[in-house]
């Protein structure tokens, strides 16, 4: 079970991605992820990166959004130190239009606190919302 200071943690952990992003502060990446991280953008053929020179080769030229927003977080415990994450992502793109994803998460706890050592991102469209079940 995770602690309430877990909690906050990781909610912390996702405001700062969300900030790193949006301010383009590539200097906060290892506050973020876990060095030999996953991160997959393959849904929006923006392809999938592991590891920090990867991955931060990628941010560097990525189209990012004005601003974004993480809601909506549900944690999945795994371990003491591992915990799957699912939420939604609600971003501004440079057109003016709203972007919709969907996070998928996983968080490890790290000497220096909690990092992503996953994240899956996939597009919210009319075609992907499952069926009621």
């Amino acid at each position: 079970m995770l602690s309430e200071q877990d909690r906050r943690e990781i909610s912390d952990l996702m405001i700062r991605y969300c900030n790193m992003i949006d301010e383009r502060r590539l200097s906060r990446y290892a506050e973020v992820f876990t060095p030999d991280a996953f991160y997959d953008l393959s849904d929006s053929d923006l392809g999938a990166h592991r590891g920090d020179a990867e991955i931060i080769a990628f941010l560097k030229v990525a189209p990012h959004p004005l601003l974004h927003v993480n809601a909506n977080c549900e944690l999945f415990p795994e371990s003491a130190d591992r915990v799957g994450a699912f939420s939604r992502c609600l971003a501004i793109k440079a057109d003016g239009t709203l972007l919709l994803a969907t996070y998928r998460d996983v968080l490890v706890r790290t000497p220096a606190g909690w990092r992503m050592a996953e994240r899956v991102i996939t597009q919210r469209r009319p075609g992907s919302i499952p069926a009621i079940g």
